[in-house]
């Protein structure tokens, strides 16, 4: 017997063997995960290593879209469904979105998904850098999919976590996570005429603080870029310049 697993990619668990405790032993470990499977490619993989006179079995909870693999009708193949419906919500999306024109205003949006045949009651906590910043009650009939979306004003820190409490069958996918870039504020300055499409580009930056100025002074050399727009800087300068 041979064991292919139908994860994201078919991956061979075992061998060709027959002993039937080894088998027992690579299927007793086998834990659920939140990976989508490939059924289709399993198949196919599964029909490259079996003989003609080889049966199929796919053992299967039936969460997959109808295999397309023609050859499988000239085949001998068993599907043997397992399991029950169980109790499975989760997080399918979290992002940040800054409002257009300030560095301190975001929306926040969360998904969340109930994938049970029963309603939910369950909380969704909002975390940013350990600090509770949302809390809410939510109620999803079966099958239910919400987009959630929560004001917030600050300074994003290093990472930000949302969690949904609810006890079901799926732990993983109750838990989303935010890793945000730990570089502070870009002082830029910007010498030479007014250009609006240039200063239009650079304050469309989030964390960009932008000084315009005609002419440059050495008391502007502290500056992280300076850009001079149609003029030459007039004293010799060093660090990161744009001309």
């Amino acid at each position: 017997m041979l064991i292919i697993e139908a994860g994201s990619k078919p991956r061979l668990k075992s061998s060709f063997i027959k002993d039937r405790i080894g088998l027992r032993g690579i299927i007793a470990e086998y834990t659920p995960t939140d990976e989508a499977g490939d059924m289709s490619a399993a198949l196919v993989t599964a029909l490259a290593f079996a003989r003609e006179d080889d049966q199929i079995v796919v053992v299967t909870d039936g969460a997959y879209d109808n295999p397309e693999v023609p050859a499988l009708k000239k085949r001998d193949v068993r599907f043997e469904l397992v399991g029950q419906g169980g109790r499975n919500s989760g997080i399918t999306q979290f992002q940040f979105r800054q409002t257009y024109g300030s560095h301190e205003q975001f929306e926040v949006l969360v998904t969340v998904a109930n994938f049970s045949r029963q309603p939910i009651e369950a909380h969704l906590e909002l975390f940013i850098d350990q600090n509770l910043i949302f809390d809410q009650a939510l109620n999803l009939g079966a099958g239910e999919e919400r987009d959630l979306i929560f004001p917030y004003s600050g300074i994003i820190g290093e990472r930000a976590e949302v969690f949904l409490d609810y006890d079901d069958d799926l732990e993983v996918d109750n838990h989303a996570y935010a890793v945000f870039s730990t570089i502070k504020e870009i002082q830029v300055l910007l010498v030479g005429e007014d250009n609006i499409f240039l200063r239009s580009l650079l304050e469309s930056y989030p964390r960009v603080v932008l000084t315009q100025t005609k002419e440059a002074e050495e008391t502007f050399t502290n500056k992280d870029i300076l850009i001079f727009d149609g003029t030459a800087p007039p004293f010799p300068l060093k660090g990161n310049i744009v001309l």
